[in-house]
């Protein structure tokens, strides 16, 4: 508890001195239209909806619309029944969530990296960074791509650049999986791309491992809705869920933007050590079994 309320009072500090500003978005929300992800359905009304499993589309919009840099800490939910480690996943858990107006992935990169080392100073620990590129990581450590690189008395946060457009991983349904998410920026042409040729295009995104725990990732968004539409195709997502998000893409040229979530109880299972995520829960046996 004192661990995370120290990262919170850090990370708040951190971006309201930037101007960031603080938002809650919506737990309840529409389905998605993204149907390789696993979510919590429920009926309100009797309409279908669901816990959001992350503000994905939310903060994109408030930052394309409102013109401002957000910032909260999200409550997210998904179901974890089929996950294979159950030591680092909660069914529900929060994440230090970002949106901004930025130029490259490296300014992004570097955003996050000032971030953290801000944290890492508020906790008195010492930390390195390394990095390492999207497809020698998955070449070196497989599909999982979590290396451990563990130092005495030194924390080291390695971001893997440039993440895999996708694995070649499918659902039950043959849907192809991206390693991301539908809004990460492909380096390289996607169209007419076959899948061989779209498992080894990648991202303008990261992820942030912590001797081998997966903390967070980010990316620079699609600003193109042509590009956006077709990275929906591939993934066999249901456009008219975006069709709001997509109005609002192709109304004028919008200024880059990107952002990153990083999972705090992830966050603090890496920095203390800690075993089980559940662990870093106020009430861990609400957890237990689900």
């Amino acid at each position: 508890m004192v661990i995370s309320n120290k990262i919170k009072q850090s990370v708040r500090s951190f971006l309201e001195n930037r101007e960031f500003i603080e938002y809650d978005t919506p737990i309840l929300s529409a389905r998605t239209g993204e149907t390789y992800n696993s979510t919590f359905e429920i009926e309100v009304s009797n309409c279908k909806a669901m816990l959001s499993d992350s503000p994905q589309i939310f903060k994109m919009l408030l930052v394309l619309t409102q013109n401002v840099n957000y910032f909260q800490f999200a409550h997210c939910f998904r179901p974890i029944e089929h996950e294979k480690d159950i030591y680092t996943r909660l069914c529900e858990f929060t994440q230090i969530d970002l949106e901004i107006k930025v130029d490259t992935l490296y300014e992004l990169i570097g955003f996050a990296k000032k971030l953290l080392s801000n944290i890492f100073t508020t906790l008195k620990i010492d930390v390195e960074f390394i990095s390492i590129d999207g497809i020698e990581c998955r070449e070196k450590y497989g599909d999982e791509m979590k290396p451990r690189f563990n130092k005495k008395d030194k924390v080291t946060v390695l971001f893997i650049e440039k993440m895999p457009l996708t694995n070649g991983e499918k659902t039950e349904k043959n849907i192809l999986i991206p390693c991301h998410h539908i809004f990460a920026l492909p380096t390289d042409n996607v169209y007419n791309s076959t899948e061989v040729m779209l498992e080894n295009m990648q991202t303008e995104s990261f992820d942030i491992v912590i001797n081998g725990i997966e903390v967070g990732g980010g990316d620079l968004r699609i600003m193109d809705v042509v590009l956006q539409t077709q990275m929906m195709n591939i993934f066999s997502v249901d456009k008219s869920m975006y069709a709001d998000y997509l109005q609002i893409l192709s109304m004028k040229n919008h200024p880059q933007i990107g952002g990153f979530a990083i999972g705090l109880e992830r966050l603090i299972m890496a920095v203390t050590n800690c075993q089980n995520i559940h662990e870093t829960t106020y009430f861990p046996e609400i957890y237990k079994g689900v």
